[in-house]
């Protein structure tokens, strides 16, 4: 039996070196990631070749929402209801400068001056912009009482929204006169106390808005494809004027310029606000035309937005929006014929009260 036994196992050997010697199976390998083709942006060499850079968009990733209008209420106790809110795109200051970073990185030089009284309006401070050889600039003010209550941010605030005002006027920026008004439901909000946010699930079908517009060929004639400078939508943003929220999807307030000078269509009543010297030869003079155009071009406007906008001010509900659509045989305001169009607004404008 031991002999048996010892025969028995070198038997076996030679299978378990075999075995030993089998190379292990080799485990399938996800795929490589799909690299994401960017564009390489050549730096300008004056301000003739930064221009149409400067006024290019910024990505979906790269612009900010705030809401601008708070939903209106209607009523009191069980019969409170409350209009839509208006929301607008904005920039923030970081993200004028990181444009200025990627296109003419050492062309570029913003002065301040001191913090002046401005009567009625509080206080002011300039921002001077050099770029090249051309020098544009700007002022943003802030209330005594805003200044008291909130000392160094509101003193960063202004300078941050001169900045942003001097940018413009070399076309950073200037993309915003023209973007649609965003209206929301306020079920799309969320209110916490007497305060409403923005959660994160209406920020996305926004930023989704905006990206469409991106693609109108009227904003590509206008302004160019978007400028990428790598941004995410989710990026922390600027945590020295962000305020923490604690609620869910929530986001952080970010840092807004406070007025509509720079914060999407509601600046589009105050186009004429930009100064910049443009004449016969001024290589800058096609980013002071967009903001001379801004008003004609917030009047007449994309036709789908102008139907958004009527539905907005009219005393429809979503509803009653919904069945018209259906009735009519389309599912949204964009599949809708130029007659269908036509329809809609004298149906919205039917049910606007005087």
């Amino acid at each position: 039996m031991p002999e048996s036994r010892a025969r028995g196992s070198q038997r076996r050997a030679p299978a378990q070196q075999q075995a030993a010697a089998a190379p292990p199976p080799q485990q399938e390998q996800p795929p490589a990631p799909a690299e994401v083709a960017r564009e390489v942006v050549h730096q300008a060499s004056d301000l003739a070749s930064a221009i149409p850079l400067f006024r290019r968009p910024f990505t979906p990733e790269a612009v900010s929402f705030k809401i601008q209008v708070n939903p209106k209420k209607h009523g009191e106790g069980q019969q409170v209801q409350y209009g839509k809110g208006l929301v607008v795109v904005y920039i923030e200051a970081r993200t004028a400068a990181e444009r200025l970073n990627v296109t003419t990185p050492a062309a570029w030089e913003d002065d301040y001056g001191d913090l002046f009284a401005a009567g009625a309006k509080g206080f002011g401070v300039k921002c001077i912009l050099h770029v090249f050889d051309r020098v544009r600039a700007d002022v943003s003010y802030v209330s005594a009482a805003e200044l008291d209550k909130d000392g160094d941010k509101s003193l960063k605030g202004i300078h941050s929204d001169a900045f942003k005002r001097a940018c413009v006027k070399y076309g950073i920026g200037a993309f915003l006169y023209f973007t649609p008004k965003l209206y929301v439901e306020p079920g799309e909000l969320k209110l916490v106390g007497n305060k409403w946010f923005l959660p994160a699930q209406t920020e996305r079908k926004l930023r989704d808005r905006y990206g469409m517009w991106l693609k109108s060929p009227t904003t590509i004639e206008r302004f160019g494809t978007p400028l990428d400078h790598g941004d995410v939508s989710d990026a922390q943003g600027d945590i020295e004027t962000s305020e923490p929220v604690e609620i869910p999807d929530a986001p952080d307030e970010r840092e807004g310029s406070g007025d509509a000078d720079t914060d999407g269509a509601a600046a589009a009543d105050e186009a004429a606000h930009n100064d910049a010297e443009a004449g016969s030869g001024d290589p800058d003079a096609e980013a002071d035309a967009a903001l001379a155009a801004a008003r004609e071009a917030q009047e007449q406007g994309d036709p789908v937005e102008n139907l958004r906008r009527l539905y907005a001010e009219s005393a429809c509900t979503k509803a009653e929006c919904q069945a018209k659509l259906t009735q009519m045989g389309i599912s949204d305001m964009q599949e809708a014929t130029p007659q269908q169009m036509a329809d809609l607004a004298a149906f919205f404008k039917s049910r606007t009260p005087a």
